[in-house]
């Protein structure tokens, strides 16, 4: 289990109060097979930057060690936005939230991306040079990333669509799975 080389004392105490070494290797391996009540128990034991770490890993596949600046973005860009909750929705029926929620985060931290970690990204994302383009253009569209990250926080409905309408602007296909 690789990710618990890089967890604190508190997670590591709190995730063996939850279930045994065997159960967290599955978790870990295929955490949409757990249970909803498990993925609470599970997610509830980690921080805010193991989450955003974790929420990441599948996003920025190929980009490298990021830089300090690219980093920075990220989480500004991700701030106010309730990870567990984010990453929990799929799992409660919330179709709408995990596909609106993970579709703008794919969004927002690929265009902090520099342009070196931008090349080795797309390669494993199969993405055009110009998708970094169209995807610089929502969050232009939006209102900048500060804006977008406000929009991305609010979590509602009216966000879903705000996102979506600039998507459609831009050229940016929200196919489902999407994020």
């Amino acid at each position: 289990m690789a990710i618990a080389a890089e967890l604190s004392e508190a997670e590591l105490a709190c995730l063996t109060g939850v279930a045994d070494v065997e159960n967290l290797m599955q978790f870990f391996a295929a955490p949409e097979l757990a249970s909803p009540e498990e993925q609470v128990q599970v997610l509830g034991c980690f921080e805010d930057e193991t989450l955003l770490r974790m929420f990441l890993s599948g996003i920025l596949a190929g980009a490298g060690p990021l830089s300090v600046e690219t980093s920075q973005c990220i989480r500004t860009g991700m701030e106010g936005i309730d990870l567990r909750a984010l990453m929990l929705a799929e799992s409660t029926g919330d179709d709408q939230e995990a596909a609106a929620g993970g579709a703008s985060a794919f969004i927002l931290a690929l265009t902090c991306l520099n342009e070196e970690e931008w090349q080795g990204a797309a390669v494993v994302l199969g993405a055009a040079p110009e998708e970094r383009e169209n995807l610089q253009c929502v969050v232009v569209e939006m209102g900048g990333t500060e804006a977008f990250a406000e929009t991305l926080a609010a979590g509602d409905e009216a966000s879903f669509f705000a996102v979506l309408g600039a998507a459609a602007q831009c050229g940016v296909q929200l196919a489902a799975g999407f994020g």
